[in-house]
């Protein structure tokens, strides 16, 4: 008796599942185990190259980019239509080590690509790839080629920082893979930070976005903050307390990396309030403001005469700043109830922005979980113009769980490319529940496969592939025991437009 009790909680809470109709075209990649694509770049033959980590044991702490364990580095290429054309891994030295790679960049000045990560490595134009070089030295979270045809990475912390959480690391290596210079920014004492994006300004100064945490740099202790810009409640500059967003300006001058103060001599500026606050990427536009995306926790803490606000577990934050002094030109704090996160973005020629990232929210297109009446968690994109206007608001794309967007290209006629994670299972599900398609996802290989999705926003994300006209049709019923066109009290019926309801049979 429990047995059917249960079966029928199950049915009753099926979600309704549906694909999104602003897909192009959606592909997964991966095996049985955990895998994910970081990075995703347009190559010359309008195909894609896709950067990550493939066969991890453990899936990443609470699902963020933030931390990958075990795997190794995975690249795969795609032509432009998704189908797949190659791949290959890469294993750390170190069998120990875990591996992954952050980010690919395409190398116009030595050609191939050069992959930060776990560690940093240079690939041929080879197909496969060769290695080209690799070095174990640096944990690179983003990386840049410089003109002089060198690399500037910035990351977490390695065995060139003194202090091990002391992670605000910016490096310049070699077009050999040789370390030229290293620099580790913090508290030097018990914070936590980590630089996560680098992007050109103009005459080899750069900026670079990222993370700090320091419980010993407050009002009281001011002597404790070391690099970080001190706590100060008539300016806007120093760090607020909990997370702060962290940038700070670079001059590369060939042979050493040094700092440009931005304001009153301080190493930077920290944006963010009383709670935990976090930026992921950053791109300068024109060498004159720059584009921070991440999520605030902060709710009601004033901020250049200006509020930020958390509706609840973090809300999508955008930042424009001025790169002459840092100034904020404006804030937009994006969300609802649940977390609603940030985690990469692009902009287009007109200097839209798109945004791609994770939200628990109930945002259109918001899926829910198998077996629960609860947001399963999306990857989601939405579009804002150079004011910070909204134009395409929120909208979400995955299955019955957890799917994110870990980059986003804008590519010609309004489309963009997005790569990132997906776990809803569609090949693992119960046997008695025959689904062709769990919510936008396809298929599933086991765990967490890598996914990217090409996305029409246009029209406010109106489909070229839409499928509304078509009549919705009964596929098939299945009753609780899983019997086909079965006329128990509960059942789900599946239709030919990929959507699921559930029943209840009154007798």
């Amino acid at each position: 008796m429990s047995f059917i009790i249960h079966l029928r909680t199950i049915l009753l809470l099926f979600p309704f599942i549906i694909s999104s109709q602003s897909i192009v075209w959606e592909k997964n990649f991966g095996g049985i185990l955990y895998d994910q694509g970081y990075s995703i770049q347009q190559t010359s033959d309008n195909g894609y190259i896709i950067a990550g980590r493939k066969g991890a044991v453990t899936e990443s702490v609470e699902n963020t980019p933030s931390i990958s364990v075990n795997g190794d580095v995975f690249i795969i290429k795609i032509n432009e239509n998704g189908d797949f054309e190659w791949e290959i891994t890469y294993a750390h030295e170190n069998p120990n080590e875990y591996s992954y790679a952050k980010c690919i960049k395409e190398d116009l000045i030595n050609g191939g690509f050069i992959i930060g990560g776990s560690h940093i490595l240079k690939i041929n134009n080879s197909i496969p790839p060769e290695i080209e070089w690799q070095n174990y030295d640096i944990n690179s979270e983003d990386i840049i080629i410089t003109p002089d045809g060198n690399y500037i990475s910035v990351g977490g912390s390695s065995l060139i920082c003194q202090n091990p959480n002391n992670g605000f690391q910016i490096s310049k290596i070699s077009n050999q893979g040789n370390l030229i210079t290293s620099e580790c920014f913090g508290d030097n004492s018990t914070g936590i930070e980590k630089a996560y994006s680098i992007d050109y300004i103009d005459s080899n100064n750069y900026i670079v976005v990222g993370n700090v945490f320091s419980e010993e740099c407050n009002f009281i202790t001011p002597e404790n903050c070391g690099q970080i810009p001190e706590p100060s409640p008539s300016s806007n500059f120093g760090y607020h307390g909990g997370g702060d967003i962290w940038v700070v300006k670079i001059k590369d001058n060939g042979t050493s990396l040094t700092h440009v103060p931005m304001e009153s001599g301080t190493l930077g500026k920290c944006y963010g309030g009383a709670n935990f606050d976090q930026a992921y990427d950053v791109q300068c536009v024109n060498g004159q403001y720059a584009i921070l995306c991440g999520y605030t926790e902060s709710n009601g803490d004033e901020f250049y005469n200006d509020f930020i606000t958390s509706e609840g577990g973090g809300d999508f934050w955008i930042l424009k700043i001025d790169l002459s002094d840092g100034d904020l030109i404006w804030q937009k704090s994006i969300g609802k109830e649940y977390k609603d996160h940030a985690y990469a973005f692009d902009i287009d020629n007109e200097e839209n922005i798109y945004v791609t990232g994770l939200s628990f929210s109930d945002y259109s297109g918001q899926h829910e979980t198998l077996f629960n009446e609860q947001n399963s968690g999306d990857l989601v994109v939405f579009k804002l113009n150079s004011s910070g206007d909204i134009i395409n608001s929120p909208y979400c794309f995955g299955g019955s769980s957890i799917d994110f967007g870990l980059d986003i290209k804008v590519l010609e006629n309004n489309m963009c490319i997005i790569s990132g994670q997906t776990d809803s299972q569609v090949e693992l599900l119960p046997s008695f529940i025959d689904l062709e398609i769990n919510g936008d996802v396809s298929q599933n290989n086991g765990s967490e496969d890598i996914w990217i999705l090409k996305i029409d926003l246009t029209q406010n994300f109106s489909s070229i592939n839409n499928t509304s006209n078509l009549k919705k049709q009964l596929v098939k019923r299945i009753g609780i025991l899983g019997q086909e066109n079965n006329e128990s009290e509960f059942y789900i019926e599946i239709y030919n437009d990929g959507s699921c309801e559930k029943k209840y049979l009154l007798k």
